[in-house]
């Protein structure tokens, strides 16, 4: 058996904060994976699943990916509808530094509104 959830990021910036120029995500990545581990992981285990996946699209990617970040082995699967993976500040980084593989993140930091992408992509790099 086996199960597939979708994981949804808590809350992103739209409409008046984009006006504004806050066009970032607002991430509680704490609240995130507590309720990824209550709302999902623990009620399908105790239902039998030993297989768990979790699926998400766009911002949902991102909220699966920062939670596999997180908790490497916790989830057997991903399912990846075309996440967002950063703005284009930090892909021209990527361009300037020849690509993502020779691409340096700097040192690990806390995943928040102002890291997570930096984060996400240190963690897709490996």
């Amino acid at each position: 058996m086996f199960w597939m959830a979708c994981a949804e990021l808590f809350g992103y910036a739209g409409g008046n904060e984009r006006e504004r120029g806050e066009d970032r995500c607002r991430i509680n990545a704490p609240a995130m994976h507590r309720s990824v581990c209550s709302e999902i992981l623990q009620p399908a285990r105790m239902q039998g699943y030993r297989s768990i996946w979790l699926a998400g699209a766009s911002m949902g990617d991102t909220g699966t990916l920062l939670y596999d970040a997180a908790y490497p082995g916790s989830l057997d699967g991903l399912v990846l509808f075309a996440p967002y993976l950063g703005d284009e500040a930090l892909l021209r980084e990527f361009c300037d530094a020849g690509g993502i593989a020779r691409w340096q993140p700097g040192p690990p930091q806390s995943v928040t509104a102002d890291t997570w992408q930096r984060e996400l992509w240190r963690h897709l790099q490996t």
